[in-house]
């Protein structure tokens, strides 16, 4: 029975849905903001001297902002990602919540398929 028990915990099952993190930040947001601070930044004090630093400004900013809002959960940006494509979806498509793929050939591929009779041999 002991033996059972163990086969069934997997100790990796909890981590694989664990966003990755750094700083409390998820890393792709965190990673564009990173980006964006470095070209704008680097762009603005070759054009403009130590004035065009502000450039880099409002990536910084977004950057403190996730950091804020990622501080108690760290899925929200998931949430309002999938959020904001229902809202999209739900002005282009209506307010119908289940949407299926269609495929064109469906109804003559299945159609025929299921329109044929089958006898067998011996009838």
């Amino acid at each position: 029975m002991k033996k059972e028990a163990e086969q069934l915990e997997f100790d990796s099952h909890n981590g694989m849905s664990r966003i990755p993190l750094f700083w409390g930040v998820p890393i792709f947001p965190l990673l564009l903001c990173f980006v964006g601070t470095l070209v704008f930044g680097v762009s603005g004090f070759s054009a403009f001297g130590g004035w065009g630093g502000l450039l880099a400004l409002p990536f910084l900013s977004v950057g403190i902002a996730l950091r804020i809002v990622c501080e108690k959960d760290d899925k929200y940006l998931r949430r309002l990602h999938f959020m904001l494509r229902r809202l999209r979806l739900n002005r282009t498509l209506g307010k119908s919540l289940f949407v299926t793929p269609q495929n064109p050939k469906w109804s003559q591929y299945y159609g025929r398929r299921y329109a044929k009779v089958r006898f067998s041999g011996g009838d």
